[in-house]
């Protein structure tokens, strides 16, 4: 009997609560899980945000973890998207990723890979821009200050600085500086 490769979501191992649904796939991954393997938690305890933040999810929440193999390097941007589609017209996207309604973050991701670079979608790029949080606003990062421009063609923030010039981010974590 011959089986249809495997789609998102399957083989699927949910826990009622666990340490880290990262942990779990990296585990499973590393094992040889099948591309679209997902774990999922109704609760987190001892999760990873950017930089190494605790990150944990009260009971009732989802925490998420799939294993991808050979996606594009905006597949942490498309996840912003889609996770900001299914929360309501309100919501925007963060640079890189992090879903805000009405201000408040409700969702965040964290991808953890080596994603080589590929040719960017043009919808992709086009739904974050209309969609962007940042635009226009003061922003600061280790390395700096300025006004978020937008995003650019590979996906990275543009940002106008404050002498005059303009900087692209690729990764890392930005804070707004007006309320």
């Amino acid at each position: 009997m011959t089986h249809a490769p495997a789609g998102l979501g399957r083989p699927r191992l949910h826990l009622r609560e666990t340490g880290s649904t990262s942990e779990r796939a990296r585990a499973l991954a590393l094992a040889g899980a099948p591309h679209g393997t997902v774990v999922t938690a109704g609760r987190q305890t001892a999760g990873r945000g950017r930089q190494g933040r605790a990150w944990s999810s009260p009971p009732g929440s989802l925490s998420l973890s799939l294993v991808l193999r050979g996606h594009d390097a905006l597949l942490p941007l498309r996840t912003g998207l889609a996770v900001a589609d299914v929360a309501g017209p309100e919501a925007r996207v963060k640079w890189p990723n992090d879903v805000l309604v009405e201000g408040g973050k409700v969702a965040g991701v964290l991808a953890e890979a080596h994603l080589e670079r590929g040719e960017p979608a043009a919808a992709t790029l086009a739904a974050l821009r209309g969609g962007d949080a940042l635009a226009g606003r003061r922003v600061a990062w280790a390395g700096g200050a300025g006004t978020a421009a937008g995003i650019a063609e590979d996906g990275g923030l543009r940002v106008r600085l404050d002498d005059g010039g303009e900087t692209v981010l690729a990764a890392g974590e930005v804070h707004l500086l007006d309320p």
